[in-house]
């Protein structure tokens, strides 16, 4: 049984690796399922664009080991990788808690049709503005390790103060994030 399939029953966590230590803003652009050719076990990618540091200093690893900050523009993924039971229940609470993340739900309204959703067709995460906050930690061998927090859905609005209008031309086309802001403007009248 493949993780993803067994969200329902799953307590959000944030156990899981790939972006560096740091506080930012990402928004997510693609999130898409794949099996690892290494193993053969089904996985779940977040494919990610910083769009604000707001770390001003890189973290050390509870060893000592440097990292580097994630720069504003910077393509950055987030993989969950399920493999046996103990895995895939730490796969789907890291899963569920991202989701949290990406759209304010409660823990309560994420179910597994909402799992299976996330990286079909309709890519519904696509798009979103999320705060996170990743941390340097340790595996239990001692080898470094990043936690990371999605923490909450990020207004457009709240995009267009914190970005360049430099990495803003870069990062969406023209008018797009204006046209975004206005959308949430009228939702929230």
């Amino acid at each position: 049984m493949a993780f993803f399939s067994n969200i329902k029953g799953a307590k959000a966590s944030s156990r899981s690796g790939f972006l560096n230590p740091g506080h930012m803003i990402v928004r997510v652009d693609r999130v898409r399922k794949s099996t690892s050719q290494q193993d053969g076990v089904e996985q779940i990618h977040a494919e990610e664009t910083v769009l604000v540091q707001l770390t001003t200093v890189a973290p050390k690893y509870p060893n000592g080991t440097s990292t580097e900050l994630n720069q504003p523009g910077q393509k950055v993924a987030h993989r969950f990788k399920g493999g046996d039971k103990q895995k895939d229940e730490m796969a789907a609470a890291d899963y569920k808690a991202f989701i949290m993340g990406c759209t304010g739900q409660p823990e309560s309204a994420i179910d597994d049709a909402d799992g299976m959703a996330v990286f079909g067709p309709e890519q519904p995460l696509a798009g979103k503005f999320v705060e996170v906050n990743a941390v340097a930690g340790q595996t239990k061998k001692g080898a470094p390790f990043t936690y990371i927090n999605y923490l909450r859905p990020v207004s457009a609005a709240r995009v267009m103060e914190l970005v360049s209008a430099e990495l803003r031309a870069k990062l969406f086309a023209a008018g797009e994030l204006e046209a975004l802001v206005a959308a949430e403007a009228s939702e929230n009248s």
